[in-house]
């Protein structure tokens, strides 16, 4: 059975974490090379990013720093980390939400970011959260999409660093993620695939063209 993790701790959680969070977050070499490809290759995105489970903000502080003039709506369950994302981005919306139940607008995003937050997610709410974000983007939208993987997907429990909290973690089977985005007319763009003993580390661009 997949246990999805709606709880009070997770505020308080990842909360306690934002700083050493961030932190881990910037010595991960991949994160300035994707950032550095949607500059050359979408230079001219104007509009609305979303970034649904931001975290401490640093993929929207990222782009920022390389495209201008981008409005930001940062979201996140965590208080912390929100607070922590303003500390980057002052000039971001932020609101403290669930995207599980979140219901954006259509065809309202310019780029959308999920870093990292479906591993959270079971099987169904994956689909939904994915299914959400593809109504979102608007045409030549952009998708940024990281998560971990692993055929068949698999489902465990693991604690927080400081042992006082249990997550429930998902690896997801990339080829399900990839035929839900393909089949939604979406093209990947740029893929960064990292081994791990027990899974693949992925970061990937997809891109909404022109219905």
């Amino acid at each position: 059975m997949q246990n999805s993790n709606f709880s009070d701790d997770i505020d308080f959680a990842f909360s306690a974490y934002a700083n050493a969070y961030y932190e881990r977050q910037m010595k991960d070499s991949r994160f300035p090379k994707l950032m550095d490809f949607l500059k050359i290759e979408f230079p001219d995105i104007v509009g609305l990013v979303e970034d649904w489970g931001c975290g401490p903000g640093h993929w929207c502080k990222a782009l920022d720093d390389r495209i201008p003039n981008l409005q930001y709506s940062l979201r996140d369950v965590s208080s912390g980390m929100l607070s922590k994302a303003l500390t980057l981005l002052p000039k971001a919306t932020v609101l403290q939400e669930d995207c599980r139940t979140s219901l954006p607008l259509p065809d309202s995003v310019s780029v959308l970011i999920l870093a990292y937050i479906i591993p959270y997610l079971t099987e169904d709410e994956m689909k939904q959260v994915v299914e959400k974000a593809i109504k979102a983007l608007n045409n030549k939208g952009v998708l940024i999409l990281s998560y971990m993987s692993y055929s068949p997907y698999s489902a465990f429990a693991q604690k927080s660093s400081d042992g006082k909290f249990t997550m429930n973690m998902n690896y997801h089977d990339s080829t399900l993620v990839d035929k839900r985005l393909t089949d939604a007319g979406l093209v990947r763009v740029y893929q960064d695939v990292f081994p791990e003993p027990d899974h693949e580390d992925r970061m990937e661009i997809w891109t909404k063209p022109n219905r």
